[in-house]
């Protein structure tokens, strides 16, 4: 048990803080052992007198306002999100399991959760192939005017081969450089907060 593992390792050493990683699948299809297992986690926490922190990498889809009030009390305050651009982009990948539509409920859940006067933040990643370059800068733009707030962070990064047989068309090295370079105009366009513009920008004038 993942419980037990980690009292025997605080036994051991004496760490001060841990962090705990929800990926899946989709980890919020199990939300109430999501919340048991904080619950517990920080139980530990106060017995052996450390810190402690979570984060959740999700489509976005169930991440309700309500769960992420309920999450940031147990220090589970950093979601990612991955987003393929707008709305006629994303659909055509990350569709329901009847194929219904998502991008729309995932928006609305962001911006319900940014209601909330917390301290979390939100990762949106976009993962572009050359159909997803089509909108990516549009999208960035629907996020600066829909959202402008501090807590949605940025990444995006082109699609890498991995070896599978559907893996859409990838952007080669040499445009995806020249495509990194022009959204990191983007980011400082309309100052969005990206964590891995640094060295772009250097480019950028």
């Amino acid at each position: 048990m993942i419980l037990t593992a980690i009292e025997r390792l605080l036994e051991i050493k004496s760490y001060k803080h841990i962090h705990i990683s929800f990926f899946g699948g989709e980890p919020l299809l199990e939300y109430k052992l999501m919340m048991i297992f904080l619950e517990n986690i920080k139980e530990i926490s106060n017995k052996y007198n450390m810190s402690y922190s979570a984060s959740v990498t999700t489509n976005g889809y169930l991440l309700t306002k309500k769960r992420v009030e309920s999450l940031c009390k147990y220090n589970c305050n950093y979601y990612q999100i991955t987003i393929d651009g707008m709305d006629y982009t994303h659909n055509k990948t990350r569709m329901k399991k009847d194929g219904g539509k998502t991008w729309d409920i995932i928006m609305q859940n962001i911006y319900n959760c940014l209601e909330l006067d917390l301290n979390f933040k939100i990762l949106l990643r976009t993962n572009y192939n050359y159909e997803v370059i089509d909108s990516i800068i549009e999208f960035y733009e629907y996020i600066h005017n829909k959202f402008d707030d501090e807590r949605i962070e940025i990444y995006y990064e082109n699609i890498k081969d991995h070896g599978n047989e559907d893996t859409p068309e990838l952007v080669s090295t040499s445009e995806a450089t020249i495509v990194n370079i022009e959204l990191a105009k983007i980011m400082k366009k309309y100052r969005l907060v990206c964590n891995n513009t640094s060295n772009r920008l250097d480019h950028v004038v």
